[in-house]
């Protein structure tokens, strides 16, 4: 869920998500990833919840895991949630 859907750099990279996926792949040295359904759990029942954020700054994308609360005060201060 994108608690910010109306924010440019959210609209920008949206459908973007295989790209930003490669990239990270390329910049950490791997060219096969595998995904299980214990990684999905150990994410989904992470203490505080997991949201990634992403930021356009002057030296590029910034991508950042914060818990629940973080995210919904970034959503807010940004005009995603209502205050």
């Amino acid at each position: 869920m994108e608690m910010n859907p109306n924010h440019p750099v959210t609209q920008k990279i949206s459908d973007h998500w295989h790209k930003l996926a490669g990239l990270l792949m390329v910049k950490f040295g791997a060219e096969h990833v595998v995904i299980t359904a214990a990684d999905i759990e150990a994410m989904a029942i992470r203490p505080g919840g997991l949201n990634i954020t992403i930021q356009e700054l002057d030296d590029g994308l910034h991508l950042r895991l914060v818990d629940n609360r973080e995210a919904a005060a970034l959503a807010r201060k940004h005009g995603g949630l209502p205050t």
